[in-house]
């Protein structure tokens, strides 16, 4: 089993020192300390805009005049998040957190290689699996008076109208051994274990993916910038003092959305890399160190 590295793209490049690595850390854990404060100040900052100014919306007639500004606007909005998205994860990637995470993770997939466990990962994810059912099947039907002993015995695998004729069974049990029968078994392998690649659904040991999640987050960020952007191009301020305070009100709150995508996107990849890639892979590491001693177990009980 190869010992798993960092790759090339995410590592810190070798001239820079120490200290600028140091730097660069406080700076970005600054930011993400202060983010409520930054924030604030901006919002605060927008409120003063709209207030000492009067705000409408284009009529029906002139939204076919939005044109490029509209995707001009929709473009820096995303692409400010996607770069500061990119920064934030190499913030991360540096963090303490993350590096000793990886070198915990490598020691483990050594220690399952230099064991030679690789065939009885797979007996350990079948009895995973088999263990996990059991336990959901258990929980819902320890709810209403039942026991897994006389479930297993009488009731797993019954079809929706056998259950529905049972008189021994009172109608919440009916309908909880009826979940407990459309509870389908987890999907666990080898690989994702000991690599960094699985599924995303609720029952799965491991949790989300960092990487479906920060596809989904890139998807879901894409389709509100559509319309904040559109909607940014609706609004019209008229002035209230100064003619020269129209241009300045319309520039800084089209700019305060692309700044707070942009710190939006610094705040995920920060946290998509010391929260949700460092606890992903802690619960692999988890399942690594079952699996050591589950081998253990078993070379016992064959020695």
């Amino acid at each position: 089993m190869d010992k798993i590295h960092v790759e090339p793209r995410n590592k810190v490049p070798s001239n820079m020192s120490h200290s600028d690595q140091g730097i660069k850390s406080r700076i970005a854990k600054g930011l993400l300390n202060n983010a409520g404060i930054i924030t604030g100040t901006m919002i605060m900052f927008a409120v003063v805009v709209i207030v000492t100014t009067d705000v409408s919306l284009l009529s029906l007639s002139e939204i076919t005049t939005l044109g490029i500004g509209f995707f001009l606007l929709l473009f820096c909005s995303y692409s400010m998040h996607l770069s500061c998205a990119d920064s934030g994860m190499r913030a991360g990637l540096r963090n303490e957190a993350y590096t000793e995470a990886v070198e915990e993770y490598d020691m483990l997939k050594n220690q399952l290689s230099e064991q030679s466990c690789e065939n009885l990962l797979y007996l350990f994810c079948k009895e995973y699996i088999e263990t996990e059912l059991k336990n959901a099947r258990t929980a819902v039907i320890l709810d209403v008076g039942l026991s897994y002993s006389l479930y297993q015995e009488k009731y797993l695998g019954k079809g929706k109208k056998k259950i529905k004729k049972d008189k021994d069974l009172t109608p919440p049990q009916k309908k909880a051994v009826r979940k407990a029968n459309g509870i389908c078994p987890i999907k666990l392998t080898p690989d994702m274990i000991t690599k960094r690649g699985r599924g995303d659904w609720r029952r799965a040991p491991l949790g989300i993916r960092p990487v479906t999640k920060k596809r989904a987050h890139f998807v879901w960020k894409f389709v509100k910038n559509i319309v904040i952007a559109f909607m940014m191009c609706l609004i019209v301020f008229d002035f209230v003092s100064e003619p020269s305070w129209k241009m300045f009100v319309t520039c800084v709150t089209k700019l305060m959305t692309v700044a707070l995508n942009g710190f939006d996107g610094y705040r995920f990849g920060y946290e998509n890399i010391v929260t949700d890639t460092v606890n992903y892979m802690n619960d692999q590491m988890d399942l690594m160190k079952q699996a050591l001693s589950f081998a253990k177990e078993q070379t016992q009980v064959h020695s």
